[in-house]
Parts: structure tokens; C-alpha cells; sequence
């Protein structure tokens, strides 16, 4: 037969989601979003914040009480059964609570997908490190030719 594609040539598939703006203090409709279940989370979130007309960083989206944090992840793979009509929920966070979430900042204690923090400032991802902190290879070397086990794993 065929042999089956990889994984990461999964041309995924349009969805059509129903966001649902939460607060309190303003009283915003449910609307829909068209998107792709290939889309970066942080495409849908910069979408609703257009849609919602404030700054990315103020919006928080939950699925099923969770809250989606990691920003460079597909939807499909933090969302699992991402479906047409699928429901996000919208909360726009306070401007002073923005700037902490913006720096990579805790969640609000409550269940999260992806990870229990928020996620890494670009910062802190390996290939950015590696790139801007020469000194780092000096410590990866460092560990290799260590005799010590505990630096091989064991």
C-alpha cells in the first residue's frame, strides 16, 4: 500500500470556532472565529483580541476550565478533539495583570494545558539561549567529558 504520511504533514482542517467573551463587567456576544486546527494558539488568541479590540497579551483562553498557555503549540495539539464549533472561552485580563502575563508570568492556579506554568519567554527557549549565550556550549562540553555519572544520567 501507500506509506502513510508523517506526522507533521497532517494537513489538518478549517474549523469554525465559537468564542465566548467572559466578563463580567462588560456584557460582549459570542461570535465566531474560522481558523485551522494548524494554527498557532497564538494566532487564534491575537484573532479574538482584533475581534474583542484590545492588546493580545490581556487575553486569556480557556477549553473546558483549562487554560490554554502555550503560545508556539498548534490548536490541535492542545485542544485534543478541536471540532467545528468547538468553544473558547475569552477572558480579558486587567492591564496591570497583562504586563506579568506578557513576561511569562504564573497562571491563576487553576488547571492549565500544555503546562503548569506560563510559557517561556523566547528568552529562555534552548536555540535562543544557545544562540545569544555562547558561554553555554562551554557548559554543555563541560558535561559531556565529566566523569562523573550523574551528568550522563547514569
Amino acid at each position: 500500500g501507500t506509506p502513510l504520511p508523517h506526522g507533521g504533514s497532517f494537513p489538518g482542517f478549517s474549523v469554525s470556532l465559537e468564542i465566548i467573551p467572559s466578563q463580567q463587567s462588560l456584557k460582549l456576544p459570542r461570535f465566531h472565529l474560522k481558523s485551522h486546527s494548524n494554527v498557532l494558539v497564538h494566532v487564534v488568541r491575537e484573532s479574538v483580541a482584533r475581534e474583542l479590540d484590545t492588546h493580545p497579551g490581556r487575553v486569556r483562553l480557556l477549553c473546558g476550565g483549562r487554560e490554554l498557555l502555550q503560545d508556539h503549540c498548534l490548536l490541535r495539539d492542545v485542544v485534543r478533539d478541536v471540532v467545528d464549533g468547538t468553544a473558547l472561552q475569552a477572558m480579558i485580563s486587567p492591564a496591570d495583570l497583562a504586563a506579568t502575563r506578557s513576561d511569562g508570568g504564573g497562571s491563576d492556579g487553576g488547571g492549565t494545558i500544555g503546562k503548569e506554568k506560563g510559557p517561556p519567554a523566547a528568552a529562555a527557549l534552548p536555540r535562543s539561549l544557545l544562540a545569544h549565550q555562547p558561554e553555554a556550549y562551554d557548559v554543555l562540553f563541560r558535561l559531556a567529558e565529566s566523569s562523573s555519572s550523574g551528568a550522563r544520567g547514569g
